[in-house]
């Protein structure tokens, strides 16, 4: 049971992950504030979704019924591609320079 809830909650994780990954993507690379913003944001969704993945392992070696590895690793490897497009995407954003023209 308590894996079904960690499993649900790194779903819950994952969607704010997904839209923060897409708003990084359509942000214009002059607006460095708001991706000062989504790194930080980023940073914490995947600091979570790390912290939960270890608590879901430990409950692995300690013999708990899980429902399915795959099931069980595939949210937070996917919060932490989302989160990792989103750090890159502002660092990214940093390196250019604003025109001015």
């Amino acid at each position: 049971m308590l894996d079904i809830a960690i499993i649900s909650l790194q779903w819950g994780i994952f969607l704010p992950a997904l839209s923060l990954a897409v708003m990084s993507r359509k942000t214009s690379r002059s607006h460095l504030d708001r991706h000062e913003g989504f790194t930080a944001l980023a940073c914490l969704l995947g600091l979570t979704s790390a912290v939960l993945a270890l608590v879901h392992l430990s409950l692995i070696f300690a013999g708990f019924e899980t429902v399915d590895l795959f099931l069980s690793f595939l949210p937070p490897g996917l919060t932490t591609v989302a989160c990792a497009v989103t750090v890159l995407r502002s660092l990214d954003a940093r390196a250019v320079p604003p025109y001015r023209g």
